[in-house]
């Protein structure tokens, strides 16, 4: 096994690696404009901690709420991976299916945030010729695509946080009938499955629509 492969596996690391320093020397995303609430910030930040052992929230909260300030995003930086960025072949990825390799795959070398991944998720199920949000961020995903019902929700629907903070996919149900949310949480540990706490509304890509 590759040390590339044994740090996919570690998954959160059981004590927090050092803290790393802004890189200079990369391109990064521009800053987004500063209209979240003091109340929304807060929120941002308690759900990028959900993720991590409380015994680390103390330390954590303090930074992600300074790279939303400094960056209108939280990058979660002290966990930027120490192995080399490319696109790997996907035969590398230490997954039990070809699909979850292949998502993981599309998510590495890229660095997406929620509605990236939307985004190319989209791209890639219709070989190229739809993404909702053309990629303009979880707003304008939105905005291609019609409110509905919780109750009418399908796999391929996209869910939303409150003032579009925050987008995934509805992945089907539980054995208790509960959605699934796909989602790219942060960059700590990528790709996630969860329920849809904290998503406020569901709405149907117009690609749906009859």
């Amino acid at each position: 096994m590759t040390d590339f492969q044994k740090q996919i596996l570690e998954g959160i690391p059981a004590e927090l690696p050092e803290k790393k320093p802004y890189d200079v020397a990369i391109n990064h995303a521009p800053k987004r404009k500063d209209i979240l609430t003091d109340e929304e910030k807060v929120l941002a930040v308690r759900n990028a901690l959900r993720y991590f052992p409380t015994k680390f929230h103390s330390i954590l909260a303090e930074e992600f709420a300074q790279e939303l300030h400094d960056y209108g995003r939280i990058y979660m930086y002290r966990f930027r991976p120490d192995y080399e960025m490319y696109a790997r072949p996907i035969d590398e990825y230490p997954a039990k299916s070809r699909q979850a390799a292949a998502i993981m795959a599309m998510i590495r070398p890229f660095g997406l945030d929620c509605s990236g991944f939307v985004d190319w998720t989209f791209y890639n199920a219709t070989n190229g010729s739809y993404y909702p949000g053309r990629g303009g961020g979880a707003a304008t995903q939105h905005s291609y695509c019609t409110n509905i019902s919780w109750s009418d929700a399908q796999p391929g629907d996209l869910v939303f946080y409150p003032d579009d903070s925050h987008v995934g996919i509805v992945g089907g149900k539980d054995a208790d009938g509960n959605l699934l949310i796909v989602h790219c949480s942060g960059g700590a540990n990528g790709v996630v499955i969860t329920g849809s706490a904290g998503f406020t509304t569901v709405a149907r890509p117009d690609c749906f629509e009859t």
